[in-house]
């Protein structure tokens, strides 16, 4: 088996369409990419997307440190916490489990947000120090 110790690693697409960038991902049986569920736990997030399933696909791994960029299955505010939502996507609502924190906000479905991934306690965490400095802000 490989060795990376990059925080990114290159897979190819599931489909023939490819995939596009901003999708909590998983590998399907052939360890290519499928956008993950809502029950899913992602590998990662892509970095890159493709229009074909012969080009590699960057996917930044779930267990690199700092913030992701996400795609939003509606909208939300900053600080808000997010769930995994089907095709890959987050949002505030829903029945997945918690994925992080909104470091800013979506208007819309389709948006491209930075996220924070984290359990429920960091989420819930982050939200209340969100709280604390919007008050601070007014």
């Amino acid at each position: 088996m490989a060795h990376s110790e990059n925080k990114e690693y290159s897979f190819l697409a599931a489909s023939s369409s490819g995939i596009a960038a901003g999708l909590r991902v998983k590998l399907d049986g052939d360890l290519k990419l499928v956008p993950a569920g809502v029950t899913d736990i992602e590998i990662g997030v892509t970095s890159s997307g493709v229009s074909n399933g012969t080009d590699p696909v960057r996917v930044l791994l779930a267990n690199a440190p700092g913030t992701v960029e996400v795609t939003a299955a509606g909208a939300f505010a900053k600080g808000a916490s997010l769930q995994r939502c089907a095709d890959g996507k987050v949002d505030d609502t829903g029945a997945g489990s918690v994925y992080g924190i909104a470091m800013a906000a979506s208007t819309a479905a389709g948006d491209i947000v930075e996220v924070l991934p984290g359990n429920a306690g960091i989420a819930a965490a982050l939200t209340t120090l969100t709280d604390r400095v919007t008050a601070l802000e007014v």
